[in-house]
């Protein structure tokens, strides 16, 4: 799953190459966007760096780390699979069949460091547990939500839903966090739901480098925001969370996921009174048309029809 990877000496490579370049963490900050909390982790081994962040760091420091950070790369290489978490929350988070053979035998992984370890049994756990938070059955609900928990404790020890905003997470944390959030409100712990998705919204650090699949994440957090603010009768912050996500699809030029998020929109603004409703409510149905959804436009229509009393 993981690189072995000499993680300690890259990042003090890394550190020696800002601070040759008379650069500050803070400044860094600013001119490229990398938050001094993700550097400061870096540069002290604590993290495997994401592709799009060496590729904003070598802009910044005019030096190919991509290259560089291969240099430190063991012989025995694991398969990096930051990527294949993010494939296997889109493809497979509704499903309820065994993803067993994606975990990683952890014989193989005696002489990696503490931190990767960690990482691969928490992805073992995600495996283990996304089928579970699938099914209407809530005491599998709750086996997911405390396997989920207990997966985050091993890397923080401490950790409780209450204090959820007190730590900095790791790449697979996040991951873990959101289908936590998304299982709590599946069986309305909406709350602290809430809490987890803000968190996680805070320290998701999409950019224009994203993989694909980290960004279509994003858009699937900011559905599931929206979805508790509906659930909850916030119908103004469904508007905003809404708003946001659309204008996020538009600039990447993605239309992943937009008729569900217009249909949402489009539920607020019907809820709210708004006159606009009926255009958003055409633009579902448009999208849904171009994109050959006829069965989920159907299923759509006939419940705008029943709870709404509106032809879609």
């Amino acid at each position: 799953m993981f690189n072995m990877l000499d993680m300690k000496e890259f990042g003090s490579k890394l550190r020696q190459i800002r601070e040759e370049k008379k650069l500050t963490r803070k400044a860094i900050l600013e001119t490229h966007g990398v938050t001094v909390e993700t550097l400061r982790k870096l540069e002290k081994g604590l993290v495997i760096p994401q592709l799009q962040t060496l590729q904003v760091l070598s802009i910044a420091y005019h030096t190919d780390l991509i290259l560089l950070f291969n240099q430190y790369k063991s012989q025995n290489i694991l398969v990096n699979t930051q990527d294949l978490v993010d494939k296997l929350l889109i493809e497979h988070a509704n499903t309820v069949d065994s993803l067993e053979d994606y975990m990683i035998d952890e014989s193989y992984l005696s002489d990696v460091n503490k931190l990767d370890v960690i990482e691969v049994k928490q992805f073992n756990s995600l495996c283990k547990l996304i089928p579970l938070t699938n099914t209407d059955s809530i005491d599998k609900s709750e086996i997911a939500i405390n396997g989920l928990i207990d997966s985050i404790k091993l890397h923080h020890e401490d950790y409780q839903l209450e204090n959820t905003s007190a730590y900095s997470y790791t790449y697979m944390e996040l991951r873990l966090l959101l289908v936590l959030g998304i299982t709590l409100a599946h069986i309305k712990r909406l709350n602290e739901s809430e809490i987890i998705f803000l968190e996680i919204e805070k320290q998701l650090d999409i950019n224009a480098f994203s993989s694909s699949m980290a960004k279509k994440l994003y858009v699937k957090l900011l559905f599931n925001m929206a979805y508790n603010y509906h659930i909850k009768d916030k119908n103004e912050k469904v508007l905003e969370i809404t708003d946001k996500c659309l204008d996020f699809l538009n600039k990447f030029d993605s239309s992943y996921y937009m008729e569900v998020i217009l249909y949402r929109k489009a539920v607020a603004q019907h809820n709210l009174g708004l006159k606009d409703k009926m255009r958003t409510f055409s633009h579902v149905r448009a999208i849904m048309e171009i994109k050959g959804l006829h069965k989920q436009l159907e299923l759509y229509a006939d419940i705008t029809r029943k709870r709404y009393n509106i032809e879609l």
